[in-house]
């Protein structure tokens, strides 16, 4: 088994250069696990974007996860059982919405997200670029997507 490497440069050219986010709009650079199909732990310290359907190189964290994505990612209302997220606009503007509250962050704002606090980003129509570090992250299985029907029924159940 290879030594890990030491630490992984990603340079902003690099990142904004990356195809996945101009078309998924996200990329993982350190991973819980990596899906192996479509990424491969790193061998070089300087991350590049992936060849057209290559893998992407990832540097394995332990418990920790490290992205990039922009208002093309997919979106869903969440929590982490574990995680605490921590959001870094790098440029334009970004709503996110945790446990019903709004909040606008403009280039160069972060907000902490703790784990079991449901949370969304909120599409505006306004583009952004965002980095997001989940620490003490359990990868896939950490994440759990809620229902927003069932939030809204149980508001209404709790009016009466």
């Amino acid at each position: 088994m290879s030594r890990p490497l030491p630490a992984l440069f990603i340079s902003s050219e690099n990142a904004h250069s990356d195809a996945a986010l101009a078309t998924r709009g996200e990329r993982k650079f350190i991973v819980t696990s990596v899906r192996e199909s479509s990424e491969q732990e790193a061998q070089c310290s300087e991350w590049r974007p992936p060849a057209f359907r290559g893998l992407a190189a990832v540097l394995l964290g332990n418990n920790l996860e490290f992205a990039i994505f922009n208002q093309s990612a997919k979106q869903d209302l969440h929590y982490h059982r574990s995680a605490t997220e921590i959001y870094i606009v790098v440029s334009g503007e970004m709503k996110i919405e945790v446990e019903r509250k709004s909040f606008l962050l403009h280039s160069g704002d972060s907000i902490v997200v703790q784990p079991g606090a449901r949370h969304e980003i909120k599409r505006t129509g306004a583009e952004f670029v965002c980095y997001v570090v989940a620490s003490n992250s359990f990868g896939p299985a950490d994440k759990v997507i809620v229902n927003p029907d069932l939030i809204a029924d149980s508001a209404v159940a709790n009016d009466d």
